[in-house]
Protein backbone atom coordinates (compact mmCIF):
# COMPACT_ATOMS: atom_id res chain seq x y z
CA UNK A 1 0.00 0.00 0.00
CA UNK A 2 1.23 3.48 -0.76
CA UNK A 3 -0.07 5.32 2.27
CA UNK A 4 1.99 8.46 1.66
CA UNK A 5 0.32 8.88 -1.72
CA UNK A 6 -3.11 8.64 -0.12
CA UNK A 7 -2.25 11.36 2.39
CA UNK A 8 -1.03 13.62 -0.43
CA UNK A 9 -4.13 13.04 -2.56
CA UNK A 10 -6.39 13.80 0.40
CA UNK A 11 -4.47 16.98 1.19
CA UNK A 12 -4.79 18.14 -2.43
CA UNK A 13 -8.53 17.43 -2.41
CA UNK A 14 -9.04 19.41 0.78
CA UNK A 15 -7.03 22.36 -0.54
CA UNK A 16 -9.09 22.38 -3.73
CA UNK A 17 -12.34 22.17 -1.77
CA UNK A 18 -11.25 25.10 0.38
CA UNK A 19 -10.50 27.17 -2.72
CA UNK A 20 -13.78 26.29 -4.39
CA UNK A 21 -15.90 26.92 -1.31
CA UNK A 22 -14.05 30.06 -0.28
CA UNK A 23 -14.36 28.98 3.34
CA UNK A 24 -11.58 28.51 5.80
CA UNK A 25 -11.71 25.36 7.84
CA UNK A 26 -11.60 27.19 11.14
CA UNK A 27 -14.59 29.40 10.27
CA UNK A 28 -16.52 27.56 12.99
CA UNK A 29 -13.67 27.93 15.48
CA UNK A 30 -10.51 25.93 16.05
CA UNK A 31 -12.15 23.77 18.75
CA UNK A 32 -14.85 22.66 16.33
CA UNK A 33 -12.33 21.40 13.76
CA UNK A 34 -11.44 18.48 16.01
CA UNK A 35 -15.08 17.70 16.82
CA UNK A 36 -16.22 17.93 13.19
CA UNK A 37 -13.51 15.61 11.90
CA UNK A 38 -14.12 13.01 14.58
CA UNK A 39 -17.88 13.20 14.27
CA UNK A 40 -17.47 12.68 10.51
CA UNK A 41 -15.41 9.49 10.89
CA UNK A 42 -17.83 8.17 13.51
CA UNK A 43 -20.79 8.86 11.22
CA UNK A 44 -19.09 7.10 8.30
CA UNK A 45 -18.27 4.10 10.50
CA UNK A 46 -21.91 4.01 11.61
CA UNK A 47 -23.20 4.20 8.06
CA UNK A 48 -20.91 1.35 7.02
CA UNK A 49 -21.86 -0.79 10.04
CA UNK A 50 -25.54 -0.10 9.34
CA UNK A 51 -25.12 -1.11 5.72
CA UNK A 52 -23.63 -4.47 6.73
CA UNK A 53 -26.24 -5.04 9.47
CA UNK A 54 -23.54 -7.08 11.23
CA UNK A 55 -24.93 -5.97 14.59
CA UNK A 56 -28.38 -7.44 13.86
CA UNK A 57 -27.83 -10.61 11.95
CA UNK A 58 -25.18 -12.09 9.75
CA UNK A 59 -25.81 -10.99 6.20
CA UNK A 60 -23.87 -12.53 3.36
CA UNK A 61 -21.31 -9.92 2.30
CA UNK A 62 -21.88 -10.83 -1.33
CA UNK A 63 -25.54 -9.79 -0.98
CA UNK A 64 -24.65 -6.25 0.11
CA UNK A 65 -24.91 -3.43 -2.44
CA UNK A 66 -21.29 -3.52 -3.60
CA UNK A 67 -21.01 0.09 -4.76
CA UNK A 68 -22.52 1.44 -1.56
CA UNK A 69 -20.18 -0.61 0.63
CA UNK A 70 -17.16 0.51 -1.38
CA UNK A 71 -18.25 4.15 -1.37
CA UNK A 72 -18.96 4.23 2.38
CA UNK A 73 -15.67 2.51 3.16
CA UNK A 74 -13.67 4.93 1.02
CA UNK A 75 -15.48 7.98 2.40
CA UNK A 76 -14.47 6.88 5.89
CA UNK A 77 -10.89 6.39 4.71
CA UNK A 78 -10.88 9.96 3.40
CA UNK A 79 -11.85 11.29 6.84
CA UNK A 80 -9.21 9.13 8.50
CA UNK A 81 -6.58 10.48 6.11
CA UNK A 82 -7.83 13.99 6.76
CA UNK A 83 -7.34 13.55 10.51
CA UNK A 84 -3.82 12.30 9.86
CA UNK A 85 -3.02 15.31 7.71
CA UNK A 86 -4.54 17.84 10.11
CA UNK A 87 -2.75 16.57 13.20
CA UNK A 88 0.60 15.62 11.57
CA UNK A 89 -0.01 11.92 12.08
CA UNK A 90 0.62 11.33 8.37
CA UNK A 91 4.21 10.22 8.77
CA UNK A 92 3.26 6.56 8.99
CA UNK A 93 4.11 3.97 6.39
CA UNK A 94 3.19 0.36 5.69
CA UNK A 95 5.65 -0.92 8.29
CA UNK A 96 3.79 0.85 11.09
CA UNK A 97 1.06 -1.78 10.91
CA UNK A 98 3.24 -4.86 11.30
CA UNK A 99 2.65 -5.26 15.04
CA UNK A 100 -1.11 -4.68 14.99
CA UNK A 101 -3.02 -7.92 15.57
CA UNK A 102 -5.22 -9.08 12.72
CA UNK A 103 -9.00 -9.09 13.22
CA UNK A 104 -11.41 -10.22 10.53
CA UNK A 105 -14.71 -10.25 12.41
CA UNK A 106 -16.84 -7.23 11.43
CA UNK A 107 -18.40 -6.74 14.86
CA UNK A 108 -15.01 -6.79 16.56
CA UNK A 109 -13.51 -4.46 13.98
CA UNK A 110 -16.29 -1.89 14.25
CA UNK A 111 -16.10 -2.03 18.06
CA UNK A 112 -12.31 -1.63 18.05
CA UNK A 113 -12.59 1.24 15.60
CA UNK A 114 -15.20 3.12 17.64
CA UNK A 115 -13.15 2.73 20.80
CA UNK A 116 -9.93 3.65 18.99
CA UNK A 117 -11.39 6.77 17.38
CA UNK A 118 -12.69 8.00 20.74
CA UNK A 119 -9.35 7.32 22.40
CA UNK A 120 -7.47 9.08 19.59
CA UNK A 121 -9.66 12.14 19.97
CA UNK A 122 -8.99 12.19 23.71
CA UNK A 123 -5.23 12.01 23.19
CA UNK A 124 -5.35 14.92 20.75
CA UNK A 125 -7.56 17.00 23.03
CA UNK A 126 -5.08 16.50 25.85
CA UNK A 127 -2.00 17.20 23.70
CA UNK A 128 -0.60 13.69 24.12
CA UNK A 129 0.99 13.48 20.69
CA UNK A 130 2.94 10.21 21.11
CA UNK A 131 -0.15 8.44 22.46
CA UNK A 132 -2.19 9.98 19.63
CA UNK A 133 0.28 8.76 17.01
CA UNK A 134 0.26 5.23 18.43
CA UNK A 135 -3.55 5.20 18.56
CA UNK A 136 -3.77 6.62 15.02
CA UNK A 137 -1.55 3.80 13.73
CA UNK A 138 -3.81 1.30 15.49
CA UNK A 139 -7.02 2.86 14.14
CA UNK A 140 -5.61 3.12 10.62
CA UNK A 141 -4.51 -0.54 10.70
CA UNK A 142 -7.92 -1.67 11.92
CA UNK A 143 -9.63 0.40 9.23
CA UNK A 144 -7.45 -1.21 6.56
CA UNK A 145 -8.29 -4.62 8.05
CA UNK A 146 -11.98 -3.77 7.65
CA UNK A 147 -11.56 -3.97 3.88
CA UNK A 148 -10.94 -7.72 3.87
CA UNK A 149 -14.25 -8.95 5.32
CA UNK A 150 -16.01 -6.39 3.11
CA UNK A 151 -14.24 -7.83 0.05
CA UNK A 152 -12.66 -4.49 -0.83
CA UNK A 153 -9.33 -4.80 -2.55
CA UNK A 154 -6.34 -2.52 -2.38
CA UNK A 155 -6.63 -2.02 -6.13
CA UNK A 156 -10.21 -0.74 -5.80
CA UNK A 157 -9.21 1.75 -3.12
CA UNK A 158 -6.20 3.01 -5.09
CA UNK A 159 -8.29 3.30 -8.25
CA UNK A 160 -10.81 5.46 -6.37
CA UNK A 161 -8.10 7.74 -4.98
CA UNK A 162 -6.33 7.94 -8.33
CA UNK A 163 -9.59 9.04 -9.96
CA UNK A 164 -10.01 11.67 -7.24
CA UNK A 165 -6.48 12.95 -7.78
CA UNK A 166 -7.04 13.27 -11.52
CA UNK A 167 -10.25 15.21 -11.02
CA UNK A 168 -8.66 17.46 -8.37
Amino acid sequence: MKINELFKIQQTLEEKLSLISGMEENALGEDNILNVRFLAIQVKLGELANLTKCYKYRKNINELPRKKVLFRYLEGLKYLLSIGNKYQLNMIDDYAFENISQTDDLISLFSELYEGVSSLKGHLENDRYVDALNKYIYVFAKYIQLAEPLNISYEEAMSYFNELSISA
